[in-house]
């Protein structure tokens, strides 16, 4: 075999590898839960907090409200800027 022709089967199974994991990603994609905890008893200090959630919001949707809601409802206030 020439030096070309192990360079090119290198290449091929890399891209083997490349595929397959493509394809595993596909059939089973990583689902992340909803990111924020809901154990009252981490937050009982932030109560009395304000924050600010600062964003272009353009547009503006569901998650943005997602965000604003759980905000409130941890800190108490949550002001969109």
């Amino acid at each position: 075999f020439t030096m070309l022709h192990h360079i090119l089967l290198a290449a091929a199974a890399l891209f083997g590898v490349f595929t397959i994991l493509v394809i595993y990603r596909l059939i089973r994609p990583t689902v992340l839960s909803y990111p924020w905890p809901k154990d009252e008893d981490e937050y009982v200090g932030d109560k009395g907090k304000k924050v600010i959630l600062a964003g272009s919001y353009n547009p503006p949707h569901y998650g943005h409200l997602a965000m604003l809601a759980y905000l409130a409802e941890r800190y108490g206030e949550a002001i969109a800027v």
